[in-house]
């Protein structure tokens, strides 16, 4: 298969694992009823570059939601990305997933 044949399908297949672990994600908080949660256990993301710490939804059935990370490092500066953004991988996204059922399993 042709390189750029080949990276093109792995990228494709990796931003629909993303877009799915994303819808995920919003269908736990809206089955509970949640449009935002502060995550008592923070999850580490990103190779622990970053931890998040805040989950956002909107209230329309194709929102994508908003995570806020806060850099592990000693400023602990908060950013706030969309969970497509390049800082969230998916296996990032989850560890989200589990972190976010099990805070509301429990």
């Amino acid at each position: 298969m042709d390189r750029k044949v080949l990276k093109d399908k792995i990228d494709e297949l990796r931003s629909t694992a993303k877009m799915e672990l994303a819808c995920t994600i919003r269908e736990i908080m809206r089955e509970h009823g949640i449009l935002s949660k502060e995550l008592k256990h923070p999850v580490m993301c990103s190779d622990k570059i970053f931890e998040a710490v805040l989950i956002e939804i909107n209230d329309e059935d194709t929102s994508i939601p908003a995570i806020t990370l806060r850099v592990m490092s000693y400023k602990r500066v908060a950013k706030r990305v969309s969970s497509t953004d390049f800082e969230m991988d998916i296996e990032s996204l989850a560890r989200i997933a589990y972190g976010l059922n099990d805070e509301f399993e429990s």
